[in-house]
């Protein structure tokens, strides 16, 4: 019986975001936090050794081999000592994140995409919630939703405008390539 009645409430909420264009990334939530929302970055420090310590020995002996020859040691911001360990920054984005606080609402919208969790928060509560497509929370306040509307129109207007560029440039780069086949024609067999 519990159940049941919670399956037939998701039907219902499932059914209603569906009508007001909520679910997906591209449906009014995620069209918002694409185009209005900022990327969420990982930043992590890897260290990587040589192979084996034996190489590693042999190239300190190789070095200290070149110092005891007395072999000038280069000069410059370039030149960085031996170090038995290479240290490099791996970056990437896990996500994406939209906090409408500087527009004087309290509406966080965040999509995790290890999970493909897209999660919206109002006033901080959770009122959306949607995991691999499957919707997991969602609390109808005319509230929040109005919020998102008026959020979506302006994202809506910045996705236009990213679309005309990026139409602009496909057309910039297709008469790029028309014009070096034409040169390329020419210059084998001339002008005809």
């Amino acid at each position: 019986m519990k159940n049941n009645l919670e399956s037939r409430i998701k039907e219902q909420r499932v059914a209603e975001a569906t009508k007001k264009n909520f679910m997906g990334v591209s449906g009014k939530i995620g069209t918002i936090l694409k185009f209005l929302g900022e990327p969420i970055i990982s930043q992590t420090e890897h260290i990587s050794y040589l192979d084996t310590e034996g190489r590693l020995e042999e190239e300190e002996e190789k070095i200290q081999t070149m110092y005891m020859e007395d072999v000038k040691r280069p000069e410059g911001n370039e030149w960085t000592p031996f170090n038995d360990e290479e240290k490099y920054f791996g970056i990437q984005r896990i996500g994406l994140h939209f906090d409408a606080l500087n527009r004087g609402i309290h509406l966080e919208i965040m999509y995790k995409e290890e999970e493909s969790e897209l999660t919206l928060c109002y006033k901080g509560y959770k009122a959306y919630q949607e995991i691999q497509g499957e919707l997991f929370c969602y609390i109808p306040n005319s509230e929040w939703e109005e919020h998102v509307n008026n959020l979506y129109k302006i994202a809506k207007k910045v996705q236009d405008k990213f679309k005309q560029k990026e139409f602009k440039e496909k057309e910039n780069e297709s008469e790029k390539l028309k014009k070096s086949w034409l040169q390329e024609i020419a210059s084998r067999w001339g002008f005809v």
